[in-house]
């Protein structure tokens, strides 16, 4: 249910699974690939192991992993069972809860993560995305629940403004920056 890299060490061959290596497989063939609903009970059995097999960072969540793991959850979400949809709709509550206590900030940044971010425009892509793919900003984007949220926009304009005030300012040329605008617009 997850795909990796292999490896050569010392003369022994290593395959490592690779939650990225999935995430990025899964979105390159547009969510089109074969045994999803293995590759959403891999996905949490997986919830608590360390990065790059799992989702957690040293114990701790993070934008950039929730990101990845929200991703495989809406590409496998028509194949999960019944307890697979309950199981992930909570895991989704708990991560965009602590994605609004604990990662953004009142002035629209997301606070940064230690292991999931390397520079804070980095760190806001990640946020920014992880909340469009979840559709908080947009219910026709929200595959996992019905509920509303009604300081969503008042959110996603503090966001735009941390964005378009620090533009010109990223750490990885801003194409991070651009991107996450570029989610918060559609």
């Amino acid at each position: 249910g997850w795909w990796g890299e292999s490896y050569i060490h010392d003369g022994r061959h290593e395959y490592i699974d690779d939650l990225s290596m999935t995430f990025h497989i899964v979105m390159a063939l547009h969510d089109n690939v074969p045994l999803k609903r293995r590759m959403a009970t891999t996905l949490f059995a997986l919830q608590n192991v360390n990065y790059p097999v799992g989702w957690s960072e040293n114990g701790l969540q993070n934008n950039h992993n929730n990101m990845d793991a929200i991703v495989l959850m809406r590409a496998s979400w028509n194949e999960m069972t019944p307890e697979q949809r309950k199981q992930g709709a909570a895991i989704i509550g708990q991560m965009l809860h602590w994605c609004l206590t604990q990662s953004l900030q009142p002035d629209g940044s997301f606070k940064p993560s230690p292991g999931g971010d390397d520079s804070i425009e980095e760190g806001e892509h990640f946020g920014v995305a992880f909340l469009t793919r979840i559709g908080y900003f947009d219910r026709a984007k929200r595959f996992w629940t019905n509920e509303d949220f009604p300081e969503a926009e008042a959110n996603r304009q503090h966001i735009v403004a941390f964005i378009k005030a620090n533009q010109g300012h990223g750490a990885a040329g801003g194409a991070y920056y651009s991107s996450a605008l570029q989610e918060l617009m559609q």
